[in-house]
C-alpha cells in the first residue's frame, strides 16, 4: 500500500510540474534503458556489496537468502507479491532484483506500461 501511495505521489507531483513548470518538466531525463542493461548494472552492484565485507557474514547471508528467494519469485506469473523483512534485510534492491527479473521473465517493457 506504502509503496502504491507513494508511486501516486511521484506521478501527482511529476503531473503538476509539467503543468506548473514545463520547461523543468521537459528537462528530466527520459533515456530508459533496457531492462537488461539494468540487470547488468544491478549484478554489478550487488556483487560489489557482497564482497565488500560490509556488515556480518550472518547478516549477509540472511540477504543473499532474501535475494534469492526474490529472484525465484520473479519467475512465478504475474500477480500481487509481498515482502516481509526486517529493515537491513536487504528488501531495496532484492526487490528491485524481483522486478527486473520479472520483468524480463514475461516480457514487460515501458511501451506495455505506458500505452
Amino acid at each position: 500500500m506504502r509503496m502504491l501511495f507513494s508511486c501516486l505521489v511521484d506521478a501527482d507531483f511529476l503531473a503538476t510540474q509539467a503543468f506548473v513548470n514545463p520547461g523543468q518538466s521537459l528537462s528530466r531525463p527520459t533515456i530508459k534503458p533496457p531492462f537488461n542493461e539494468m540487470q547488468i548494472e544491478l549484478d554489478k552492484r550487488l556483487s560489489d556489496l557482497a564482497n565488500s565485507g560490509r556488515g556480518s557474514q550472518n547478516v549477509s547471508d540472511c540477504r543473499q537468502e532474501v535475494l534469492s528467494a526474490c529472484r525465484a519469485a520473479a519467475m512465478q506469473s504475474p500477480g500481487l507479491f509481498s515482502l516481509t523483512v526486517p529493515t537491513g534485510g536487504g528488501k531495496t534492491l532484492s526487490s528491485l532484483a524481483f522486478a527486473l527479473d520479472h520483468a524480463a521473465q514475461h516480457k514487460r517493457h515501458y511501451q506495455s506500461w505506458h500505452g
